[in-house]
């Protein structure tokens, strides 16, 4: 039986597109943990696919974590350890959904945040000065 990143890798961007929708969640009932990962990992951090399909996946593998069919590690492995991406779109989107793993690697997102605020780029900066006071206020409340 073909691996679902053979099956991806195969398919062209509309059908990536399509694969990557909520109906998604019928394929992770079918898939094992490591292989959802995998192939979600894949798409992330592949420079030359469609920011799109690349942000897709980063969606995918949110729902997943909360929907408890993935562990947070892997996202924080996407998002920290291996991210390399200098696109606009997906560092943003890196931005907020960093702030849901936050509980996870507290000093890491920190200070992922705090080297956006240095960026050339206001949205990034904006973002992470955003999510930071996010952080402070739910730190305030506690």
């Amino acid at each position: 039986m073909e691996s679902l990143k053979d099956h991806f890798a195969k398919i062209n961007t509309p059908e990536k597109i399509d694969f990557l929708q909520p109906s998604f969640l019928n394929v992770v009932e079918k898939s094992s943990e490591k292989e959802l990962n995998a192939l979600l990992q894949n798409i992330v951090l592949d420079e030359t696919e469609n920011t799109y399909v690349q942000r897709l996946a980063i969606e995918r593998l949110m729902d997943l974590i909360f929907l408890s069919e993935l562990k947070p590690r892997h996202a924080l492995s996407i998002l920290i350890d291996n991210w390399d991406s200098k696109d606009l779109s997906l560092n943003t989107l890196r931005i907020k959904s960093l702030y849901y793993l936050y509980d996870y690697e507290e000093k890491e997102v920190i200070k992922i945040y705090e080297q956006y605020l240095s960026s050339e780029e206001s949205e990034l900066v904006a973002e992470a000065f955003f999510h930071l006071g996010l952080v402070n206020m739910q730190l305030g409340m506690a």
